[in-house]
Formats: C-alpha cells, structure tokens, sequence
C-alpha cells in the first residue's frame, strides 16, 4: 500500500495498569490515609462483600497490588486486606472506619480512598477507568522511552 512502518511497539502489560492516585483522581476520593502508597500499581480488582475468612481461601485475595472495595463498616474486611499486599483499599459511602484501622492503614503505608458512591458503582465507575500515562508515571515513562528507542525507527522520523 506504500505506507511506510517506522515500527510496532509490542504490548506491555505494566503499561495497562494504574497507581492508586490516578485511581485516586478519577474517582474523586479523599485520601484519609496512606498517602505514601499513592504510586501503588494497581493490578488486580476485588470487591470485599465476603467474610475475612472466605476472603482468605479466596486465591485472588493473595494477589499482589490488588485493590479491595468495600464498605467503611467493614472493619473486619479491611483489617484482612491490610494482612497481605494491598495496593490500597477503597471504602465506600463515606462511611470511616475506626480510627484504629486508619493508623493501621497509616503505618503500612496503604492508602484508605473513600468514595460517597456504594461499592456497586464504585466498581463500575473503575470498569470504565482508562490507565492513560500521566507525568507522575517515571516508571511507565521510563518503559516508553526504552520501547520507542528499541522498536521505532526514530532517524526516520
């Protein structure tokens, strides 16, 4: 067709995630604690509406960098999402927990976002979140550049 290809970026799969601020900003939440774990990458979504203790038989439960939803009331969900590696928990209708848990969260270094909506829409509302490339992601940025000197044909351009 004489198009000319300067070159194919392969998929990357890290490149589909996002941080627990970026979630943060799109879901308009307030952050009560964990700020330090805000560059957390996202990879695995779990709605917390089971038992600590189904939750814990649960194989998703143990994934690396998930992030939980579920509801403010659920001390007993949170506080088992805080035992394995938690990317963050999100709480959902602006129900805190006590104040125990939140410098639990603190000391850990999770990030507690909470959310107005129920945990339902909370979910939807992530569905639907794209992972775009924002300055603050050095890492992805970083992967970009490596990409595009690799693949590209850049002394074309």
């Amino acid at each position: 067709m004489g198009v000319g290809v300067l070159g194919v970026i392969p998929y990357r799969e890290e490149l589909t995630h996002f941080s627990m601020r970026y979630l943060a900003e799109r879901l308009l939440a307030k952050v009560v604690a964990g700020e330090g774990g805000l560059h957390n990458p996202v990879k695995t979504i779990l709605i917390g509406a089971m038992s600590p203790s189904t939750a814990r038989s649960y194989q998703p439960f143990h994934e690396v960098n998930k992030v939980v939803i579920t509801g403010g009331d659920r001390s007993d969900m949170i506080l088992a999402s805080l035992e394995t590696n938690t990317a963050g928990i999100i709480i959902t209708g602006n129900i805190l927990p006590p104040q125990n848990i939140i410098s639990k969260a603190a000391e850990r270094g999770v990030p507690l976002l909470s959310v107005p909506s129920d945990t339902f829409q909370t979910a939807i509302q992530i569905e639907h979140i794209e992972p775009l490339l924002t300055k603050d992601d050095v890492n992805k940025i970083s992967l970009w550049e490596g990409m595009a000197r690799e693949h590209i044909d850049l002394s074309s351009l």
